[in-house]
Protein backbone atom coordinates (compact mmCIF):
# COMPACT_ATOMS: atom_id res chain seq x y z
CA UNK A 1 0.00 0.00 0.00
CA UNK A 2 0.78 3.62 0.38
CA UNK A 3 2.81 3.01 3.07
CA UNK A 4 5.16 0.35 1.49
CA UNK A 5 5.48 2.86 -1.36
CA UNK A 6 6.89 5.62 0.78
CA UNK A 7 9.45 3.11 2.09
CA UNK A 8 10.52 3.16 -1.35
CA UNK A 9 11.20 6.59 -1.69
CA UNK A 10 7.60 7.91 -2.80
CA UNK A 11 6.52 10.91 -1.08
CA UNK A 12 3.95 9.60 1.97
CA UNK A 13 0.28 9.63 2.23
CA UNK A 14 -1.84 12.79 2.34
CA UNK A 15 -3.95 11.00 4.72
CA UNK A 16 -3.98 7.52 6.35
CA UNK A 17 -6.02 5.01 4.51
CA UNK A 18 -8.03 4.58 7.72
CA UNK A 19 -8.92 8.12 8.19
CA UNK A 20 -9.59 8.54 4.65
CA UNK A 21 -12.15 5.40 4.40
CA UNK A 22 -14.21 7.76 7.00
CA UNK A 23 -17.24 9.71 4.96
CA UNK A 24 -16.43 12.47 6.88
CA UNK A 25 -12.85 12.83 5.53
CA UNK A 26 -13.33 11.30 2.18
CA UNK A 27 -16.77 13.02 0.81
CA UNK A 28 -15.27 16.04 2.26
CA UNK A 29 -13.55 18.75 -0.23
CA UNK A 30 -9.98 18.13 -0.35
CA UNK A 31 -8.71 21.41 0.62
CA UNK A 32 -10.42 20.44 4.11
CA UNK A 33 -9.37 16.57 4.49
CA UNK A 34 -6.20 17.53 6.03
CA UNK A 35 -8.12 19.21 8.91
CA UNK A 36 -10.43 17.23 9.49
CA UNK A 37 -8.15 13.82 9.47
CA UNK A 38 -6.13 15.70 11.96
CA UNK A 39 -8.99 16.43 14.22
CA UNK A 40 -10.94 12.79 14.06
CA UNK A 41 -7.06 11.25 14.59
CA UNK A 42 -6.58 13.76 17.44
CA UNK A 43 -10.51 12.43 18.91
CA UNK A 44 -8.55 8.79 18.16
CA UNK A 45 -5.83 9.30 20.44
CA UNK A 46 -8.21 10.52 23.10
CA UNK A 47 -10.71 7.43 22.47
CA UNK A 48 -7.88 5.53 22.74
CA UNK A 49 -6.88 7.09 26.26
CA UNK A 50 -10.03 6.28 27.76
CA UNK A 51 -10.22 3.32 26.64
CA UNK A 52 -7.00 2.26 27.79
CA UNK A 53 -7.74 3.92 31.48
CA UNK A 54 -11.36 2.68 31.67
CA UNK A 55 -13.52 5.06 31.18
CA UNK A 56 -16.67 5.63 29.81
CA UNK A 57 -17.34 4.60 26.06
CA UNK A 58 -18.26 7.46 24.56
CA UNK A 59 -22.16 8.19 23.98
CA UNK A 60 -24.08 9.37 20.95
CA UNK A 61 -24.17 12.48 22.11
CA UNK A 62 -20.42 12.96 22.37
CA UNK A 63 -20.21 11.14 18.32
CA UNK A 64 -22.73 14.03 17.32
CA UNK A 65 -21.08 16.42 18.85
CA UNK A 66 -17.95 15.71 16.47
CA UNK A 67 -19.81 15.51 13.95
CA UNK A 68 -20.99 19.06 14.49
CA UNK A 69 -17.49 20.25 14.91
CA UNK A 70 -16.61 17.75 11.49
CA UNK A 71 -19.23 20.02 10.04
CA UNK A 72 -18.39 23.23 11.72
CA UNK A 73 -14.43 23.15 10.26
CA UNK A 74 -16.31 22.50 6.73
CA UNK A 75 -18.31 25.86 7.04
CA UNK A 76 -15.07 27.80 8.21
CA UNK A 77 -13.51 26.86 4.72
CA UNK A 78 -16.18 26.92 2.28
CA UNK A 79 -13.63 27.71 -0.39
CA UNK A 80 -10.29 26.56 -1.34
CA UNK A 81 -7.64 28.64 -0.54
CA UNK A 82 -5.75 30.95 -3.12
CA UNK A 83 -2.84 30.58 -4.63
CA UNK A 84 -0.54 32.82 -5.02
Amino acid sequence: GAMAAHRRGAPPPKHSPVLFSLPQVSKSPRWVRGKIARFIAGKCSIAVRVDHFAGEPWDEDQIAEINRQVDAIKARFPKPPKRG
